[in-house]
């Protein structure tokens, strides 16, 4: 499918940033992760994204570490230490964005994310 880039600017719900398009016009990636997303770092968008496919367990399997195992065979281990540095910083500045009082599941994930002890061993 050839999409031209300026389909998606006059939506709300994308951002042509988030689009990738190579040179023949054709959509070869989307990227949204939410508030988050930035120009730079690749792997913030990873680390995000790993972190936010079950972020609330609801599928009960071990999704999140198979998921994580397959990043780090495809990039090399060096990259595990930035990912989780990401969720560290992703947890401290979205804590309470859903809920100013902090009684949602969103502020109980990013908790649990700043108490792994794993986490932080590996970005020291």
């Amino acid at each position: 499918m050839r999409i031209s880039r300026g389909l998606f600017s006059n939506s709300w719900r994308f951002f042509p940033g988030n689009v990738l398009i190579n040179e023949d016009g054709v959509i070869t990636g989307i990227i949204d992760f939410g508030i988050m997303t930035m120009y730079g770092d690749y792997l913030f968008d990873m680390a995000i994204g790993w972190m936010i496919f079950d972020m609330y367990d609801e599928l009960k399997s071990n999704i999140l570490e198979r998921y994580l195992e397959l990043i780090i065979h495809t990039l090399g281990e060096e990259v595990r230490g930035k990912i989780y540095l990401y969720v560290l910083v992703y947890s401290m500045v979205s804590a309470n964005l859903y809920a100013e009082d902090c009684s949602d599941g969103h502020y109980q994930w990013c908790v649990r994310n700043l108490n792994n002890n794993m986490y932080w061993d590996a970005i020291q």
